[in-house]
């Protein structure tokens, strides 16, 4: 689950670069300019104050489950053959 507790204060708008802490593999992960102007959209929109993978309706951190589930949908509507996992 400390994968989806990726908060606002772990993201470096600036050099567009994300901390992810894992149990014991600590990195930043780098994106795109896209991904910045997507990341401020929702942050704003949403009111994001903390945790940014969050269920809109109660604001409680998602479950890697609830993740899974996100992606397998996304592949189905999509018709995609390959799978899409929280990782890709």
């Amino acid at each position: 689950m400390i994968t989806l507790c990726i908060q606002v204060t772990d993201i470096n708008f600036s050099d567009r670069m994300i901390y992810v802490s894992k149990t014991k593999v600590h990195r930043y992960v780098l994106f795109t300019m896209q991904t910045l102007k997507e990341l401020e959209r929702f942050i704003i929109k949403n009111k994001i104050t903390k945790h940014i993978l969050i269920n809109l309706e109660t604001r409680t951190v998602l479950h890697p489950d609830s993740i899974q589930t996100i992606c397998r949908r996304i592949q189905e509507k999509a018709k995609l053959k390959q799978s899409i996992t929280p990782h890709k």
